[in-house]
This record gives structure tokens, sequence and C-alpha cells, in this order.
């Protein structure tokens, strides 16, 4: 997911938002757990949840998780700072929704006693708004998610791997909300971009698998597409901390060597900082087009906010961003499915045990569409408009946050059923489950489904399918 603050305020759709449905009698609060201050993507998406729930008349409160990326990663939560609790117990009763990836929820638990401690609450349910980008689930995390209430899928991708995966746990599709700030606008002066130039952009989290992302697919598709137009610019956004060990690293293991990769053709430039939210979408406004080849999505956050903007998006035509691509507002780029090779802790194939695939990009396609555009600005303008067209139907369902009213249906019939599942059990079942992973961490990956799903039938007997709460 792209970077951003905690000054996405305002609304580019807000007068197209759905009608407030029918509200239960006794609404229950909503508690948003995540990085709500962090410039990440996964910051934008609880700011934009924790901001249309409030739209639909919900009681909102925030428990902010530290990214641990230091301050350049850290900003104000603005118009939601009122909300945010120092603890987790200060979370009121009501719905805990935790919006994060399954690998970071699995860190969390395993080091903080607090947010175990709201998995045993009775006053509580608890969902998870997963993040995921492959269509495989290691049988460990599903096991987590397996705890939770319900568990939230933002495009039907995320939803097929959860099906497939998660044993009796409740699966919604709940599209992720994004209300773009009015204002933005185009500043190529601001960026150091020629006015007359064609210029394609491509943006990624250093932080996140870059071999996932493909930075280089992107580079290679830009040269291949232009190999002798000197108009032609190709920007490279990364997310970088501005100081401390992560930047570091970033700095010595991909920023220089893409540089590096850059420096023998003038035409292309790399902004290596962590803007401000407003900042992000002004820079994808300056650009002609957005180039994304990776090899998977959960959903494609920096495609999305581009297409929001009216621009054309060049992107693999696989996993995630296919909830709002197509072939009459984006330009998908044909692909391959091959396996994953990742060295990515979260996608090694010994954690996983499994043998998961991902896309591979055909770069000659992308290059086409590049060409295709640069060359016809009557395309770009139909490509964009249908872009910002499908974006606006996009948020008028997500706004609505239909989930909701499942989850609040769903907390009324647990309660109804008495609580079948005693939370000192299930307190039990997540100690347990913490301790079987770090004994798994510290002896080979290939051995995490046994060691912790054996003890859960032997001792407990605990059957998430047949005795958790409905």
């Amino acid at each position: 997911m792209a970077d951003g603050s905690a000054s996405e305020s305002g609304s580019l759709t807000r007068l197209h938002s759905p009608q407030r449905s029918a509200l239960v009698a006794a609404r229950p609060r909503l508690n948003l757990i995540g990085y709500a201050t962090a410039n990440v993507g996964l910051g934008v998406a609880v700011r934009e949840l924790a901001r249309a729930a409030m739209a639909r008349g919900f009681d909102v409160a925030l428990l902010d998780l530290d990214t641990g990326l230091g301050p350049g990663r850290k900003e104000a939560a603005g118009d939601l700072a009122s909300l945010i609790v120092d603890s987790p117990d200060r979370l009121p009763p009501g719905i805990n929704i935790f919006v994060m990836s399954p690998p970071y929820l699995v860190e969390w638990l395993e080091n903080s006693g607090e947010l175990v401690g709201l998995l045993e609450r009775p006053d509580c349910t608890n969902v998870m708004f997963a993040y995921w980008e492959l269509p495989v689930l290691p049988r460990p995390w599903a096991r987590v998610l397996e705890m939770f209430d319900a568990v939230v899928a933002p495009t039907g991708y995320i939803e097929s791997t959860l099906d497939r995966t998660l044993a009796g746990t409740r699966v919604l599709r709940g599209l992720q909300p994004i209300d773009i700030p009015p204002g933005i606008v185009a500043d190529r002066a601001r960026f150091g971009l020629p006015a007359d130039a064609f210029v394609a952009l491509a943006s990624f989290d250093p932080l996140s698998d870059t071999e996932r992302k493909n930075p280089e697919a992107a580079i290679a598709a830009f040269l291949r597409a232009f190999r002798h137009d000197a108009r032609a610019r190709l920007v490279v956004k990364l997310n970088v901390p501005a100081s401390g060990y992560a930047s570091e690293k970033i700095n010595r293991e991909i920023l220089k060597p893409l540089v590096d990769r850059l420096r023998a053709d003038e035409r292309t430039i790399v902004i290596a900082e962590a803007l401000a939210y407003r900042d992000v979408l002004s820079l994808y406004a300056s650009a002609d087009a957005y180039i994304s080849l990776h090899r998977a999505e959960g959903l494609g956050l920096g495609l999305l906010e581009s297409m929001a903007l009216g621009k054309p998006v060049v992107a693999t035509g696989w996993s995630g961003n296919m909830a709002f691509m197509s072939l009459s507002n984006a330009c998908p780029v044909r692909h391959a499915l091959v396996p994953m090779m990742s060295t990515h802790y979260a996608y090694t194939r010994d954690m996983k045990g499994l043998s998961p695939f991902w896309a591979e990009p055909d770069i000659e396609d992308a290059a086409l569409w590049l060409r295709r555009l640069a060359a016809d600005p009557a395309l770009r303008a139909s490509i964009g408009s249908q872009a910002r067209e499908r974006f606006l139907r996009y948020q008028t369902e997500a706004a609505g946050l239909g989930f909701l009213d499942d989850l609040v249906a769903l907390r009324e019939h647990a309660t109804a059923a008495a609580d079948a599942l005693p939370r000192s059990q299930r307190r039990a079942c997540v100690v347990l489950l913490q301790r079987q992973l770090r004994v798994a961490r510290m002896t080979h990956w290939k051995r995490l489904t046994s060691l912790v799903t054996e003890p859960f039938g032997r001792h407990i007997g605990w059957r998430f399918g047949a005795t958790r709460n409905s």
C-alpha cells in the first residue's frame, strides 16, 4: 500500500456516499486497532475506515500501534486525535477490528499480552480486517485468524484465499473506503518534472517485499518502451524513513542499488522520502500514468488512488487490483503464473510448507501500453475518465461499510447464544499458540503446522469449527 499521513481529511466523493442504512437500537462501539498515525498504507486504511464508520453514525475509538520504523513514519492523527486511547484496556466494550496483515498480527500477539487480553474480553466481538497478498495462507496464521469471530476481506482475491483456508470462521467481504481529499492538483515544478514530458510513475514501500512489488520490471518496461524518446520520464517513488536503522538498511540494500541502476539514464528520477499524504497524491496527479508490475497485491492502494485522480494505470492484471481494474478503465498487463521465489521472511517456502505461485508480468505488453499512452493523449484521457468513474462507483459501495451491519448482527447472535466458548478457555488457547509460535521460530518453519495444531486437538479439545461462537 502507498504511504500516507493523517492529513487526508475532506472528501472527493462525499456527495456520492449512500444514505445511512437503518440503525439497530443498541449500536455497539467500534474499536479500530492498527497503525492509526503511521505514514504507511495500513495507516491510511485504518484512518479511512474510522472516518467512514463515523459517517455511518458509529462511535469509534482507535488503538494506535507503533510500526517501530522511527519518526519518519509517525505523524499527528489530525482530525482523529481525540479518538486515540493510550492502551488496550482503555478500549470500550464493542467490536474490536484489527486492521493489519496476518504476519503482523502474529507478531503483535506474540509480544503484547494486552492485545491477547482483548481476545478474551467477554464484552468484545473480535474481527480481523485482513490484508494479504498471496493465494495461500500458512496454516499457523490461519489458526490465529480462526480465533476471531469474523474476518473481513477487502477484495475478492483475499476473500477467496481466506475461504479456502479458514475453518469455522465467518469470512465477510468489506471494501476498503478511500476518500480522496479535495483540492489535489498536479505540481510538476514541485517534483522537478518537465511540463512537456510524458511521465510514468512507479511507487512502492521498500519495507514491503521488493521481489513482490517488482520495481525492476517497471524500469525494464519503461526503458523498452522509450529507447530513444528524450521527452519520457520515469519517476520511482520510495517511502523511505527519515532516520534510524530502517532508513540505513534501505539506503544500503535497496536504494543505492536502485539509484546505481538508474544513474545511467537521466530520464529516470528517484524520490526517496516519506511524503505527507496530500503530497503523495499531488505526485500521482503530476504523472501521465501509474505503473505497477507487481507479482501479487492484496488491494493495490496506489493504483486505486491514481484511478481516483483520473490517471491510466498500467498494472499486472492479476490479484487484488482486479477488483477495480478492467480493460476499459485501466491497462491490465498480461502475465504468467509462476512458482513464487522470494527471500522475504513472510513469503519463504520453508515457512509456508506450501507451493505458492504469483504472477510474472509481460514486460513487452507493459511497454506497449506505455507507448500507446505516450503517443495518444486522447487514449490517456479516455482511460483516465473511465478510471475515475470506476473509482466513484467503488467508493460509493465502500463508504457504506455494509459489512458493519453483518458484524452488528453477528454480535447480537453471539450474545443470544450466551457465548458458548468460555473466554478463559480462549485465553488458554492464545497463550498456547504464542508459545508454539515462539518455539517454531527457533526451530524450522516446516514444523509449524504440527506444533500448533496437534496440542489444540489433544490437550484442549477446542474444535474451532464446532464449538466457537456463532
